[in-house]
C-alpha cells in the first residue's frame, strides 16, 4: 500500500549514481554488511522532498536532529547533537538539562546550545591542518562542523515545505495580514523567516508564536542541512537530487546508489560513539547493502531460497508465512504498529464533497492562515457514507490479511492506546443501509443498472490502486470496494496505477478516490494525524490534506490541541478530532494490519521499535552469529511405565569445537508430569541434570514433551532442545459391551400435551452391571437429541443408576413423529472406554389423528469396539457439545474415579437414519 507520512514509490527510471572514491573513516567494525531487500528502489536522493517508503528506508539513517526519543526510558525527549535546551525568558537561561514534562510545554521562549565538534561525513576536506581532528576556532575548519548557523539555515530551508511545515508553522513569522514573510538569502533565492536567531556559533533562541506541545520532540527533532551545501540549491530544494544532498552528521553516509542498489557504511567519526559494558563501539555493522527487487515473491525467495537477503525492508504478506516458517534459518516477527490503511475521497469535486470549492490559481504557501471564501456546503456526505456502509472491512481481515490485522475505526491506530478514540461513529458493512442512501442520492433514473450521481451522471469514477505486483493486499481491497459498488450500481472501477504516479496525483489532487497507508514513524507522529490529514493548512498542492477537508469547528480544535499542556484535555481534544473525521467521513479507515517481518536467524539484536524491526537502534545493536555459539542438547528414554522416575540430562557444548560450556543455568518445563527441580546449573562435562516423575495413566499411553532452555547472552540467542517421552498405561482398558435400556420399552401413541416419563440406563452386556449414579469404577455420559425441538424432553431426576425424563409433545395436522436419539459413551478414570447409541420414536396424536399408527418399535442398538472416533452424532464425536444445557453427575467408588454424566440438548434439523 501506499503510505504516508511515507508514500510507497514504483520507480522505472531512476538516477544512477557511482561509488565514491574515498575510503571510509577510521577503524572498521567486524561485523559483514546487513542485506536488505528493498521494492521498487528509490525516487530520490533528496531528503527534503522524499516522501515514499523506500527511499525513506535508505537515506534516513544519514540524519539527526537535535533531540531524540529515547524508547529506553518511556519515549523521554532527549538533547543529541543539542547539548541541552532550556525554555524560560532570556535573563533566566542556564544550561540545565530540560525535563520532558508536559507540564511546562507552554513555555514560549526556548535556548538550545549545541555540542561543539560535531562532523559532517565529509570532514577531511576540512582539515586545514591535516591533524584528523577539527578546530572549532578556525574558521575554515569549522565548515566540517555543525554550527547553528546551520540549524538556523535549515529551519528557514525546511519552514515551506509539506514535509516539515507543521513542525514550524510556531515559528514563522507573519505580516499584520498574518501572512507568512519572505526574504532574499544571500541571493540564492527567497526563505521564510523564522523567529529564531543564533547568539554564537553553538547557540541558538527559539520564540514560539504560540505554546505548541511538540517543541522538543518535532521542531527540535528536525534534521540539520549544511548551509555551504544547500545554500546553491534553494530554488531546487525540492528537485535536486545529488549524493552531496545526503552529506550530514547521522550514524551512517551514503556510499553509492545504482540501479540495483546501493550502499550506506557506519560513520566511524559519528559525535555519539556509544560504548556497551564489554567496552565494543557501536554500531557493530560495516555498512548495509540494498538489492532492489521487483516485487515482494522475487524477495522473499531472495531471503529463503538464494541467501542473497538478511532482511526484506517491507512487511511480508501472509501468502508467504508458510513459506518462511518453515525454514529454521528464518525468523519471522509479528508487530502491530501504527499505520493504517484508508479510502481517501476527493471533497473538491460536488459530488463527493463541497458544493463550491475554492480552487486558487496559485497553491496557497504553507503556514498562510486558512481560507473559507468557498461554499464548503458539504453535499457528498451521503456519498461517502454510502462507501463507507458497502465496504466489507471483515472481509478485509479474513480473506485479504488472514485475519493478520483488525478493522479500521479512527486515524489513530488503537495501537496508541492512551489516544485512541474507542467510541467513535462506526459504519459497519450493511448493504441495506448503503442502498437506502443511494436510491435517494444517485437514483438510477434510466433503469440501465447504473447509478445517476448529481454534478456526475453515470461517469465513471476511479479509485487508484497500487497494482499486484507492487501491493498485492492493496489490488485486492480495491477489487473488493470496486465489486461491492457495482453491485448497488455505481460506476466504480479499481484502476492499478504505480505508486509514484498515485503520489503525484494525490499531491497534485487529480483523483477521485485512492487506497493508502497512512504510516507515523513514532508515536508522537500518530498523535498529530487529525492536524496533517484534515488540518485546512495542508490543504494546498503537496500538502498532506488530501481530501480537502475544510472546518472551521475541526480547525480550531486542532490549534487548542497543540496549545493545551494538561495530558487528560489534549486527550478529550484528540477525541473530538478522531470523531470529527469519523463522523464527515473524508477519509474511511479500512484497517490496521499487522506487520510480519522476515529475517536471517543469524543475525541477532533486533529491537522493535514504531512496529518495525528496521529502525536505528536495531542497527546499532545487531551482530551477526552464523551459527549460534553453543549447542544444546537432551537426553531422556523414549518410554516409560505410568508413574515411573527417571533422570533427564541436558548438554551444552560449543558447535563447533565441542568443547562443553560449564556454570550455566538451564531451565526445564514438561507438558505433564513433574520435574525435580525445574533448573540445574551445567557441571565441568556441560551437563545439566533434573527428575521427571511420569503422571499415573490407567488405561491409554500418552506422549510428553520435555523441553530445556539455555539463553546465550553473548550471542542474543535462545537455545532450545525437546525429547518426547511416551508413558505407558498401567493396565488395559476393562473389557465391557454397554446397552442402553428404556422404560417403558415401546412407545407409540400419546395424546397431545400428554407428560410421558422415560427412564432411561446404561449397562454392561457382560456383566450386567449398570452404570450411572451409583458406586463403581466406570460411569457414563449420555447425549440426546430431539425432532423436530419443539417437544419438551426435560431431565427430572438422576438417581440409582437411571436417568428420568419426561416429554412432552404437540400433534401437527393432527399426527407428529418424533425421534429421539440417544448415545452413550462409557468413561473410566476419565478416560472413554466405548459407546453405544438407540433410536426411540414417540407418536403424538391429535383428536382425529391417524385410526391406528404404526406399532413398530423403531428402537435399536448398536455397540462400537471402543474406538470413539467413529461414533458421533450430527458428524460429531459423542463427546462433543452442542447447543444446549450440560450437567455433571459424578460416579465414584475409587480414589481414582471422576466420572461425569452429562446431558446436552441437541436440535436436529433433519431425521436421524436407523441402525
Amino acid at each position: 500500500m501506499l503510505t504516508m507520512l511515507v508514500i510507497v514509490i514504483l520507480v522505472f527510471q531512476i538516477p544512477v549514481y557511482p561509488a565514491n572514491s574515498y575510503e571510509d573513516h577510521g577503524t572498521r567494525g567486524s561485523e559483514p554488511p546487513l542485506r536488505v531487500a528493498i521494492i521498487n528502489g528509490i525516487s530520490t536522493l533528496n531528503p527534503i522532498s522524499a516522501m515514499d517508503d523506500s527511499t525513506g528506508k535508505v537515506i534516513r539513517w544519514m540524519f539527526d536532529g537535535l533531540t531524540w526519543e529515547n524508547i529506553s526510558n518511556g519515549y523521554h525527549i532527549e538533547p543529541w547533537a543539542a547539548k541541552w535546551f532550556h525554555h524560560g525568558p532570556e535573563n533566566t537561561w542556564s544550561p540545565e538539562p530540560y525535563s520532558d514534562n508536559d507540564n511546562n510545554m507552554d513555555f514560549l521562549n526556548w535556548t538550545v546550545r549545541l555540542r561543539t565538534g560535531i562532523k559532517w561525513h565529509d570532514w577531511e576536506k576540512f582539515d586545514v591542518n591535516g591533524d584528523g581532528a577539527l578546530d572549532p576556532n578556525d574558521p575554515d575548519e569549522r565548515k566540517g562542523m555543525i554550527t547553528a548557523n546551520d540549524v538556523l539555515f535549515s529551519l528557514r530551508l525546511m519552514a515551506d515545505t509539506p514535509k516539515y511545515s507543521a513542525a514550524l508553522y510556531c515559528l514563522l513569522k507573519r505580516d499584520e495580514n498574518g501572512s507568512v514573510i519572505f526574504s532574499n538569502y544571500s541571493g540564492y533565492g527567497e526563505l521564510p523567516e523564522v523567529n529564531v536567531r543564533a547568539i554564537d556559533n553553538w547557540t541558538l533562541v527559539y520564540n514560539l508564536s504560540y505554546p505548541y506541545v511538540y517543541f522538543t520532540s518535532k521542531t527540535l527533532g528536525l534534521p540539520v542541512f549544511p548551509e555551504r551545501i544547500w545554500k546553491y540549491h534553494i530554488t531546487e530544494k525540492l528537485t535536486w537530487s545529488d549524493p552531496e544532498a545526503l552529506i550530514n552528521f547521522g550514524q551512517f553516509e551514503f556510499k553509492y546508489w545504482n540501479g540495483t542498489g546501493g550502499r550506506i557504511s557506519t560513520f566511524r567519526d559519528y559525535f555519539h560513539a556509544e560504548y556497551d559494558s564489554k567496552g565494543r563501539q557501536k554500531p557493530y555493522i560495516d555498512a548495509i547493502e540494498f538489492i532492489v527487487y521487483s516485487n515482494a515473491a522475487l524477495a522473499v525467495d531472495a531471503l529463503v531460497q538464494d541467501c542473497k537477503v538478511d532482511y526484506i525492508a517491507r512487511p511480508i504478506g501472509p501468502q508467504y508465512i508458510d513459506k518462511i516458517a518453515n525454514d529454521p534459518y528464518i525468523s519471522l516477527v509479528r508487530n502491530s504498529d501504527l499505520s493504517f490503511d484508508y479510502l481517501g475521497i476527493n471533497m473538491r469535486k460536488p459530488e463527493f464533497g463541497y458544493a463550491g470549492y475554492l480552487e486558487s490559481d496559485a497553491p496557497r504557501i504553507p503556514g498562510e492562515p486558512p481560507k473559507y471564501e468557498g461554499n464548503y456546503t458539504d453535499i457528498g456526505r451521503p456519498f461517502r457514507k454510502a462507501m463507507a456502509y458497502l465496504t466489507d472491512k471483515s472481509r478485509i481481515i479474513i480473506d485479504i490479511f488472514d485475519k493478520f490485522g483488525c478493522i479500521g475505526t479512527s486515524v489513530i491506530s488503537p495501537v496508541n492506546s492512551f489516544w485512541y478514540n474507542p467510541n467513535i461513529k462506526i459504519y459497519g458493512y450493511n448493504i441495506s443501509k448503503a442502498e437506502q442512501i443511494l436510491n435517494k442520492y444517485a437514483p438510477d433514473t434510466d433503469g440501465d443498472g447504473i447509478r445517476e450521481l448529481p454534478y456526475r451522471g453515470e461517469e465513471g469514477i476511479c479509485i487508484l490502486t497500487p497494482p499486484a505486483d507492487c501491493d498485492s493486499a492493496g489490488a485486492r481491497m480495491g477489487i473488493l470496494i470496486q465489486d461491492e459498488a457495482r453491485e448497488l450500481g455505481l460506476n466504480i472501477t479499481s484502476v492499478p496505477t504505480s505508486p509514484y504516479n498515485i503520489s503525484e496525483k494525490m499531491d497534485g489532487r487529480d483523483f477521485d478516490m485512492y487506497l493508502a497507508e497512512w504510516k507515523p514513524m513514532t508515536g508522537r507522529e500518530s498523535i498529530n494525524t487529525p492536524w496533517e490529514l484534515a488540518h485546512s493548512e495542508n490543504d494546498f498542492h503537496g500538502g498532506t490534506n488530501y481530501a480537502g477537508y475544510h472546518n472551521e469547528t475541526f480547525d480550531v480544535l486542532c490549534s487548542e490541541f497543540v496549545s493545551e499542556h494538561e495530558i487528560e484535555n489534549r486527550k478529550n481534544i484528540s477525541f473530538e478530532l478522531q470523531n470529527s473525521i469519523a463522523e464527515n467521513l473524508p477519509y474511511i479507515v479500512l484497517d490496521y494490519r499487522d506487520r510480519l517481518e522476515a529475517y536471517n536467524s543469524a543475525w541477532t539484536g533486533w529491537i522493535p521499535a514504531s512496529g518495525t524491526l528496521f529502525n536505528i537502534h536495531a542497527l546499532r545493536n545487531l551482530r551477526y552469529y552464523p551459527n549460534p555459539c553453543w549447542q544444546i542438547s537432551l537426553s531422556a528414554p523414549s518410554m516409560i511405565n505410568s508413574g515411573e522416575d527417571v533422570e533427564v540430562r541436558t548438554y551444552v557444548y560449543s558447535l563447533t569445537t565441542y568443547v562443553p560450556l560449564s556454570g550455566v543455568n538451564v531451565s526445564f518445563s514438561a507438558d505433564n508430569g513433574t520435574l525435580s527441580p525445574d533448573y540445574a546449573i551445567t557441571d565441568a562435562n556441560g551437563c545439566a541434570v533434573v527428575r521427571f516423575m511420569a503422571p499415573v495413566v490407567h488405561w491409554n499411553s500418552t506422549t510428553i514433551k520435555i523441553t530445556a532452555i539455555y539463553y546465550d547472552e553473548w550471542s542474543d540467542t535462545v537455545l532450545k532442545a525437546t525429547k518426547e517421552i511416551v508413558v505407558l498405561p498401567q493396565q488395559p482398558p476393562p473389557e465391557t459391551e454397554i446397552e442402553i435400556q428404556i422404560y417403558p420399552p415401546m412407545l407409540l401413541n400419546v395424546g397431545e400435551n400428554e407428560t410421558i416419563p422415560l427412564e432411561i440406563r446404561v449397562y454392561n452386556q457382560k456383566t450386567l452391571e449398570y452404570y450411572g449414579h451409583y458406586n463403581g469404577t466406570l460411569g457414563a455420559l449420555l447425549n440426546y437429541s430431539v425432532f423436530p425441538e419443539d417437544a419438551t424432553f426435560e431431565l427430572i431426576d438422576c438417581k440409582n443408576r437411571t436417568w428420568t425424563f419426561e416429554f412432552v409433545g404437540y400433534a401437527h395436522d393432527n399426527f407428529t413423529q418424533y425421534d429421539i436419539f440417544l448415545n452413550a459413551v462409557l468413561y473410566s478414570f476419565g478416560e472413554p472406554v466405548t459407546s453405544a447409541w438407540k433410536n426411540i420414536t414417540i407418536n403424538v396424536m391429535g383428536d382425529s389423528g391417524p385410526e391406528e399408527p404404526s406399532q413398530e418399535n423403531n428402537a435399536t442398538t448398536n455397540t462400537d469396539d471402543g474406538n470413539l472416533t467413529n461414533t458421533s452424532v450430527d458428524g460429531l464425536p459423542p463427546d462433543i457439545s452442542k447447543n444446549g444445557d450440560e450437567f455433571h453427575i459424578l460416579a465414584g467408588g475409587t480414589a481414582f474415579l471422576i466420572a461425569a454424566i452429562s446431558i446436552l440438548v441437541i436440535i436436529k434439523r433433519r431425521k436421524l437414519d436407523k441402525g
